[in-house]
């Protein structure tokens, strides 16, 4: 099922976010997404003890719980949607940087052609070393051997330089999240794993929402186009790479510049691209821009629940109250068991 998933997803992408995809081709991906989302037909939110109080309460005042748009820092993997530091392993950033260094050096100290051509050396050589702290280091500390006049160490001078690049990169990466508020959800009701670590160790719950109820939510996107979508998953992302690179090319070369195709690419494919190791969920997110700075009220999106799965471990006190107030709104309830040989999950009746 996962390698089918796979298939269609990068099919998905192709069509989609390539860099030269035409009306068409992107047209294609929506009947193609469109499609893949009728047969799943229903996608699942897990949430932990807390949600279980505001659940009971908004269904008591007969309105639907509220799904959060949560800005990608706050997520639990660090590597979610972050911008790849792409910089440290480009060849060309780093000749522009020297050069920009031995035309620096030679000016301050007036050299002679003897003495350029000694700086030049020295400074070309470090290219030859591949990470990028001690990369820097040896700079530094040909700067400071070129101008006794400077007062700091060798390590204050690197961080000096790392700042353009790390820094930059840094702010460029929390800029781009705080635009973003995403709501995960995911293909599978019964998985372990996500009971165990987004349900408070099964105590929680898992609602189900019907696919079509998805195009309620906004009158800018819809599902077929818009807000919701796969995301996939690679341990490497070469067509990625290589669109950071482009783009990180432009802080020293303006000749290289991003099409607006290839933002809209870099964009969604920052925003949907997981590692492997996260294929087990399955995921799909709702994804809209926020205001900045978004209010409470822009990050809370209304959606019925159209199914409440009760984990397995559920307090008894919390399962009584949702079952009652699941059965005064006709939506179906079911509490997760674990299977007679303990290696499975299975919805009880």
């Amino acid at each position: 099922m996962h390698n089918a998933r796979q298939e269609w997803i990068e099919k998905y992408f192709k069509l989609k976010f390539s860099n030269d995809s035409t009306p068409n081709q992107i047209e294609d991906a929506s009947y193609l997404k469109k499609g893949e989302l009728s047969q799943i037909d229903h996608l699942y939110k897990y949430s932990g003890e807390s949600e279980i109080k505001r659940l009971i309460e908004a269904l008591v005042l007969n309105k639907y719980p509220k799904i959060r748009l949560n800005q990608p820092f706050n997520f639990n993997d660090p590597f979610d949607t972050r911008i790849l530091p792409v910089y440290m392993k480009m060849p060309d950033l780093r000749e522009y940087f020297v050069n920009g260094l031995i035309d620096k050096i030679c000016k301050q100290i007036d050299a002679d052609d003897e003495c350029k051509e000694k700086i030049h050396t020295e400074c070309i050589e470090t290219l030859k070393i591949e990470e990028w702290q001690e990369w820097l280091l040896a700079l530094a500390e040909i700067n400071k051997k070129y101008d006794p006049d400077y007062q700091g160490s060798e390590e204050k001078l690197a961080d000096e330089i790392n700042q353009k690049y790390v820094l930059n990169h840094s702010k460029y990466c929390k800029e781009f999240q705080e635009l973003v508020g995403i709501s995960c959800f995911t293909e599978d009701c019964s998985n372990i794993l996500m009971w165990s670590h987004y349900s408070d160790g099964h105590k929680g719950i898992c609602l189900a929402y019907d696919v079509s109820s998805f195009a309620s939510l906004s009158k800018t996107y819809n599902i077929t186009d818009g807000a919701l979508f796969p995301v996939r998953y690679l341990n490497k992302s070469q067509d990625l790479i290589d669109l950071t690179k482009k783009y990180f090319t432009h802080n020293f070369n303006p000749l290289v510049k991003l099409t607006p195709q290839e933002e809209i690419c870099l964009m969604w494919k920052t925003i949907l691209t997981k590692a492997c190791c996260w294929s087990y969920e399955r995921e799909w997110r709702l994804v809209y821009r926020l205001p900045n700075p978004p209010k409470e009220s822009d990050r809370l999106l209304s959606l019925r629940p159209s199914h409440i799965y009760l984990g397995a471990k559920i307090a008894e006190d919390d399962e009584a109250a949702l079952r009652k107030c699941a059965k005064e709104h006709g939506i179906p309830i079911n509490k997760m068991q674990i299977s007679d040989d303990g290696l499975e999950l299975i919805i009880g009746k």
